[in-house]
């Protein structure tokens, strides 16, 4: 199975797209300028903001209570980085602004992630182990 996914990620799509990723990041634009949208589309805003570390994984985030939305309205939105890193990124979204709250653990000895060596190679980092 492992072999598997690792085939995959050397497939030719992965390479144009990490090709084109690297490009973009080094300033390369498009060769169209794409039209803009017509219709109710030209009303959709969506705001994307990167906040935490490049080799942290976000599985997932929380603002408020599915119970009740009203609760923390306007309030701070917490990252759950799962096992990538011992930081929690909390992004405020009126200033734009983040932090981090670190995890605190009852034993310093406390294996983590950061510990463990990658199962296979990552194809941009590597085999670094991350989240230490």
């Amino acid at each position: 199975m492992l072999r598997q996914l690792t085939g995959r990620l050397d497939s030719v799509p992965f390479k144009y797209l990490a090709d084109w990723t690297q490009r973009i990041a080094a300033g390369e634009l498009t060769f169209a300028k794409p039209e803009r949208p017509t219709g109710i589309e030209r009303y959709a805003v969506v705001t994307v903001r990167d906040w935490s570390t490049p080799q942290a994984y976000m599985r997932d985030l929380a603002s408020t209570d599915r119970r009740d939305p009203t609760v923390n309205v306007y309030g701070p939105v917490y990252g759950a980085p799962e096992l990538s890193t011992d930081e929690f990124p909390v992004l405020d979204p009126i200033s734009n602004s983040y932090s981090v709250i670190n995890a605190p653990v009852p034993d310093a000895d406390t294996p983590s992630a950061g510990t463990t060596p990658p199962a296979a190679p990552s194809a941009y980092w590597g085999n670094a182990a991350l989240g230490q």
